[in-house]
């Protein structure tokens, strides 16, 4: 699932940079940090091949950095306590402190930060489509001032002649992007047998992460583990849990709108539409990048915490048996309400993105047809003007020139 959440992250939600913190490096040699590391990388090379991605190894263990540190003997620096870790063999920069903190001055918060420069790109982007744009609407004019009267009644002949095959062609690509659009619908539910049974799996993690710390602690101690202790295993355990039932529910969902918006891509040039190389519109990844991130972690479970609690504080080491088949009822009523919220939150969202989603897989259509009407009221107003146009032509032709000109200019000067 890490090795999933690494590809994802960095092929398909414009993640730049990926910062992999190897924790408790204090407990391992170095030699076991480095197997761990290149263990990491042979997993990502196997999962891009199974997914025929292998042309972007490089590209991604170049994005990943990754940072061993050992969080107990940076705390002791920080909290005067530093001659602790000196004897434990532990420098600051031994920590892997300063090397976190350094990096995310350069990525995120430093004058020369890349977050400031993707920003500047994005906006470069969009301007360059727009100019793009009027480049193609002033070009025509001309194309259209050059022709001669005749010249322009036959291109409307001809246009109106295929206006007929362009209508039934808009709806029938209308119709087909509506029946994926159902099919995407339907796999919404779907997914709400996923997030069940992921959920069952973290009651039983809920459940076996108390009981074992319970049996650990009278075996050790032959006392109850502290009342914190318990709440922060189980505080823990949700929040953790269910963050990785969402980000998986995610996957799933923007995997299959991703296979949509491929399919649909196809559709459109074998409609013969004439797309972009890179048109957005068909990208799922990128259109759900910022979504499914917040609003899954709101529920209390102090209900829940205080009955387990409860029942740690009344048990006893020859009642464990009993002590696990109690919690596990708990947990499993408490969870309903989570289960039920969890679900209704994950299909308004996805409900929600399927809409706009497929606003923007039928946003070349709207914009081919726009183009149309556009092309066909420039064809009919040259016919209406063509003596008044014909007595300065030359001059118009020169004014769009330079209105060009001006536009390549600001394009050039775009560089992304």
């Amino acid at each position: 699932k890490d090795v999933e959440f690494i590809i994802d992250a960095l092929l398909y939600q414009n993640i730049s940079k990926l910062l992999i913190v190897i924790t408790r490096a204090d407990t391992v040699s170095k030699k076991e940090l480095q197997e761990v590391i290149d263990y990491t990388k042979t997993s990502i090379e196997r999962q891009l091949k199974a997914l025929n991605k292998d042309s972007k190894l490089d590209y991604i263990l170049n994005t990943i950095k990754f940072i061993p540190i050992s969080g107990r003997m940076a705390l002791l620096h920080r909290t005067q306590r530093e001659q602790e870790a000196i004897n434990a063999g532990y420098t600051l920069e031994d920590t892997g402190i300063l090397e976190i903190e350094n990096y995310l001055q350069e990525t995120l918060f430093g004058v020369n930060s890349s977050k400031s420069d993707l920003i500047v790109k994005s906006s470069k982007s969009k301007i360059k489509k727009l100019i793009e744009k009027e480049l193609k609407s002033l070009n025509y004019e001309i194309i259209l001032l050059s022709k001669s009267k005749e010249e322009l009644q036959a291109d409307l002949e001809e246009f109106n002649t295929k206006k007929n095959a362009n209508e039934k062609i808009f709806q029938a690509m209308r119709e087909d992007i509506m029946v994926y659009k159902q099919e995407a619908k339907n796999y919404i539910d779907t997914l709400e047998t996923f997030i069940k049974n992921e959920l069952l799996d973290l009651q039983h993690i809920i459940k076996q992460r108390v009981f074992n710390d319970v049996k650990y602690s009278f075996e050790k101690t032959k006392k109850r583990p502290e009342n914190e202790r318990v709440k922060t295993i189980i505080q823990t355990a949700i929040k953790d849990g269910i963050i990785d039932v969402i980000r998986d529910y995610r996957y799933k969902f923007i995997k299959k709108s991703q296979d949509i918006g491929e399919i649909c891509e196809q559709k459109y040039h074998d409609f013969g539409f004439v797309l972009s190389h890179k048109n957005d519109n068909f990208d799922a990844r990128g259109f759900f990048q910022d979504d499914f991130k917040a609003g899954f972690l709101t529920t209390s479970n102090d209900i829940l915490i205080n009955k387990i609690l409860q029942e740690v504080n009344q048990t006893k080491a020859n009642k464990l048996v009993e002590f696990d088949r109690t919690i596990e009822g708990f947990i499993k009523n408490e969870f309903e309400p989570i289960e039920q919220s969890i679900k209704e939150k994950a299909k308004t969202v996805s409900e929600l993105l399927i809409e706009n989603f497929f606003k923007e897989l039928q946003e070349p259509l709207h914009v081919f047809e726009q183009k149309l009407i556009k092309d066909e009221k420039a064809l009919q107003h040259r016919l209406a003007t063509f003596e008044e146009n014909e007595k300065n032509k030359e001059e118009l032709i020169v004014t769009l020139h330079g209105k060009i000109k001006k536009l390549d200019y600001i394009n050039k000067g775009l560089k992304l």
